[in-house]
């Protein structure tokens, strides 16, 4: 292994603000609704939120929402808010269980929800309204669109539309905030792209936390520094194109908790099934049924994405986690194996040493995640598969283990349940342009994008 020296946390780098800071027009809407405008994110196959291919309902959403937003804006004084040192633009309730646990080793912090509302949340009322007048240009951009961006017109126009003025209202939080530094858990979403280039646009470097597994599909990294989870993501962003930034290996601060707790070995007596958006519900509520007939001496749970909102409840005839209320970590320390698709409660799973057996309800063709091809999990096709699985799942707990480094570079080591206080220290050594106390080493084979391993 290629040896570099001691690693120092680069200082805030130096960013020239444009003259055109305060203005719109010359966004790339496209770049920034990459969630929307990129064909590998599929969004569109399988999220029921954007299965309308229709201009005219992008724009009832766009005064729906800003109609709503604004009043619950005059309803509800924002809370003042002192210059934080590291400002964390938070979207989803996911990205905050992923920064969290950050949060106690970051002095002089603020969480602003860009969405859900933590601690301050993001005036998106006033962004809707900054972006009325650029209408005539978003029209004009959608007569043309690039590529794919045609289909992300079609079915989510309020959103390109409401870049606009999303962008000039970072600009002005950011500069009432001044922070020293923003934190987002998300790479490929309008609200965290735009935010993110806004603060690069105000002088302001941006470091990103990794919420969850990464696939081949999302967007390269530009960031002054990265704290990924694993060597898995490192080398699935180094192919996707040209990265940018730092990136520190740091494993996965959300399962610092579970990482130190151990887990009692037993019979399997309670068993999740996990679904995911992309997960069509009479499939899924079919394998319900038949799992359960096959294993009538296990209880069957089912744990929906926290974004689904199908109604479940009223689909099945087993009890439901509300994904909202119930962290994962506390469904999978009610459970003794899961059965999942795609999804990152397999690793989560992992994790918390909880088996699990991949079953592709929607048959989309695989594991884009790659957890089958570590050993995270082995693969069922039906009920029958599943029931001989969960029969001999106690003899996979221990290669769990082995498995899991891809994924979580802490794991096995003096920090596996220390991620937050690797990312804290990072963070402060980031602002200060100071030495750090732990060893770093340089990982070869990634050419110019700078990635970070702990030494030892």
């Amino acid at each position: 292994m290629e040896r570099a020296p001691r690693a120092d946390a680069a200082s805030p780098a130096r960013h020239t603000q444009p003259a055109t800071v305060g203005d719109a027009r010359d966004l790339d809407v496209d770049d920034l609704n990459y969630l929307m405008s990129s064909p590998e994110s599929n969004v569109f196959e399988y999220h029921p939120r954007y299965g309308v291919r229709s201009p005219a309902v992008g724009l009832l959403r766009f005064g729906y929402r800003m109609g709503a937003t604004l009043l619950r804006e005059r309803r509800s004084a924002r809370p003042a808010s002192d210059s934080p040192e590291v400002l964390f633009a938070i979207e989803t309730l996911n990205q905050y269980e992923a920064v969290r646990p950050i949060l106690a080793h970051v002095e002089r912090h603020l969480v602003l929800g860009l969405l859900e509302p933590f601690e301050r949340p993001f005036p998106e009322g006033s962004a809707h309204l900054r972006s009325l007048r650029y209408l005539p240009a978003l029209l004009r951009r959608a007569r043309d669109p690039r590529g794919w961006s045609r289909e992300g017109f079609r079915r989510a126009l309020h959103l390109y539309w409401l870049t606009y003025g999303y962008y000039l209202t970072a600009v002005r939080e950011l500069q009432a905030l001044r922070p020293r530094l923003v934190v987002v858990s998300n790479d490929h979403g309008m609200r965290p792209r735009t935010f993110a280039r806004a603060a690069r646009d105000t002088g302001i470097p941006v470091a990103y936390v990794q919420h969850a597994s990464v696939t081949d599909k999302f967007p390269p990294l530009s960031f002054d520094i990265s704290f990924l989870d694993g060597m898995d993501a490192a080398k699935k962003y180094a192919a996707v194109g040209t990265t940018s930034g730092k990136a520190y290996l740091v494993g996965i601060a959300k399962a610092d908790a579970v990482r130190q707790r151990r887990r009692p070995k037993g019979p399997i007596r309670r068993l999740g099934v996990c679904v995911n958006l992309v997960d069509p519900l009479p499939q899924v509520v079919r394998t319900l049924r038949e799992v359960a007939a096959a294993l009538p001496e296990v209880e069957v749970l089912l744990r929906p994405h926290p974004s689904d909102s199908r109604p479940w409840r009223s689909s099945v005839a087993v009890e439901v986690s509300d994904g909202r209320a119930e962290r994962s970590f506390e469904f999978l320390g009610r459970v003794d194996a899961i059965v999942s698709g795609p999804s990152n409660i397999i690793l989560e799973a992992a994790l918390a040493r909880v088996p699990a057996i991949f079953l592709d309800f929607a048959g989309r063709g695989g594991d884009g995640y790659g957890f089958v091809d570590a050993g995270l999990c082995p693969v069922a096709t039906d009920a029958a598969d599943v029931r001989n699985l969960v029969l001999g799942l106690g003899a996979l707990r221990p290669s769990l283990e082995r498995a899991l480094r891809r994924f979580h570079a802490t794991s096995g080591s003096a920090y596996d349940g220390r991620s937050a206080e690797l990312v804290g220290a990072l963070i402060g050594s980031f602002l200060t342009g100071g030495g750090e106390p732990v060893r770093w080493r340089r990982v070869p084979g990634f050419g110019s994008f700078e990635v970070l391993e702990l030494e030892g």
